[in-house]
């Protein structure tokens, strides 16, 4: 099952009502336009349906949740199905996953970065984390909008204290202490094009929807690690995340 943890989506008029703007750091709503029609796009966070102490994602067991949410703190009303079927422009996949050694594992997995990234792949990091602690893979190319990141999410979440405070004070001390080993391993797709690759929904008309992405059968994240770090050709755990 796949977890977003961010999207981009349009929903055309007609299907939703919107009840004046207010400010939520976790979810925006701009009026616009897609293929001749008037509507919204909506940008929202797995942070707009955060429990305390729970690195929640976008789910389909949280729809109902994230209805809620956004009628709440954005005052956009609409159903559940109706958020499903929007159309999906960019999108974010994560994957938690425990480590035993985040330094040693990052290092690892950046020296099979460079060992088997082609040409057209460039290695970075996580600004705000810097190079010991992220490793970012994006294409060179810059029409071709789908990266990998890896990084530490408690390092995140404690390096954006200031900036994101409401976010840091939803986990206590002991939380991110026994979560420390956590690395997030997220696929950034951010073009329509790109979300339909990955999805292989590449001979659907038109773009794919939030339930496309929800009821996938693919690991879309695993699948680009696997594609970047070539671990099944390096004779690793078949399977592997």
């Amino acid at each position: 099952m796949n977890q977003i943890d961010k999207f981009t989506g349009f929903l055309p008029e007609g299907r939703y009502t919107l009840k004046g703007y207010r400010y939520d750091k976790h979810a925006t709503v701009k009026i616009g336009h897609y293929c001749g029609e008037c509507g919204v796009w909506v940008t929202c966070s797995g942070r707009e349906v955060a429990e305390y102490d729970s690195l929640e994602a976008i789910i389909m067991d949280k729809m109902p949740n994230l209805v809620e949410r956004l009628a709440e703190n954005k005052g956009l009303i609409v159903t559940a199905d109706t958020l499903l079927d929007m159309a999906v422009a960019c999108i974010d996949c994560k994957i938690d996953v425990a480590v035993s050694d985040k330094p040693a594992m990052l290092s690892f997995l950046r020296e099979l970065a460079y060992q088997n990234t082609s040409k057209t792949e460039v290695i970075s990091y996580y600004n705000q984390l810097g190079f010991e602690n992220s490793i970012l893979i994006k294409p060179s190319c810059k029409t071709v909008k789908d990266s990998l990141l890896v990084y530490s999410k408690v390092d995140e979440i404690i390096a954006n204290k200031t900036e994101n405070e409401d976010y840091y004070n939803n986990f206590s001390r002991k939380f991110l202490n026994d979560n420390a080993h956590l690395l997030r391993f997220e696929r950034r797709l951010q073009k329509s094009k790109w979300v339909k690759r990955a999805f292989h929904l590449e001979d659907k008309h038109g773009m794919a929807t939030l339930r496309d992405v929800l009821e996938s059968p693919y690991n879309v994240v695993g699948e680009k690690v696997r594609q970047v770090f070539k671990i099944e050709e390096q004779g690793y755990e078949k399977g592997s995340q």
